[in-house]
């Protein structure tokens, strides 16, 4: 892993924070699966939207990383409104590995794996009603991050992943996996705040089919807590 100087990674601190809450529920359906490539040591806190892919979202949510960033675990929760299946509430929770840094910490690769799922009160199946639709993804993330004078920081950031959704109701379900990616931007506007936004692309579920219909954009607000 690459050192970085002291000047460079007082600035790279609020180019992160995004990295641990701009996208903290965004395993939940309804919102995109954005993963940058470093952990916020710390606890963060956040508030997400989504839409597309058939559902909008939104939802509050909070990180922890130990002081060496080598690890980041992420948790949220909030209310789901997908189209034809009705609104229920929604959760997500991630584990994200930063494996390396090169360029004097500029770039980075990290690995994550995460879970969630949603109510679906609506959702019909032969007699029974009502369902739960979850996803559980798998891949890794590619960032840049850079210092500017004129604001903390920013970073960008892709993530190829590999998507199994399923949705179950009553005795019933079925799945679908699915390849996506995603791309996005943090922005720190102080050592503290930060605000993020990004997109998924990717295969696409037919009507009725687990998973995201389409394209799925969102946008995040998240503040470091304690001391920094």
């Amino acid at each position: 892993m690459s050192v970085l100087p002291p000047s460079a990674k007082k600035l790279f601190i609020t180019a992160g924070l995004l990295a641990a809450a701009g996208r903290l529920d965004a395993q939940m359906p309804g919102v995109p699966t954005l993963q940058n490539a470093w952990a916020n040591p710390g606890i963060t806190a956040a508030v997400n939207a989504g839409m597309g892919g058939g559902s909008r979202a939104f939802a509050a949510a909070a990180a922890w990383a130990p002081r060496s960033g080598r690890f980041q675990l992420s948790a949220g929760g909030g209310l789901r409104q997908a189209d034809d299946v009705g609104n229920g509430p929604a959760f997500g929770a991630r584990l994200a590995l930063p494996i390396w840094s090169f360029a004097g910490g500029a770039f980075g690769v990290a690995g994550f794996v995460g879970v969630g799922a949603a109510r679906e009160p609506d959702r019909e199946v032969l007699n029974e009603r009502g369902g739960i639709a979850a996803q559980v993804p798998i891949g890794a993330a590619i960032g840049y991050r850079r210092a500017f004078s004129f604001i903390r920081g920013a970073s960008v950031y892709g993530a190829p992943f590999y998507a199994l959704n399923r949705v179950s109701v009553g005795d019933s379900s079925w799945s679908k996996g699915s390849f996506r990616f995603s791309v996005g931007t943090d922005v720190g506007i102080t050592n503290r705040i930060g605000v993020t936004a990004g997109a998924e692309f990717g295969s696409s579920a037919a009507a009725g089919e687990p998973g995201p219909t389409g394209a799925v954009y969102g946008v995040g607000v998240s503040m470091a807590l304690g001391r920094r």
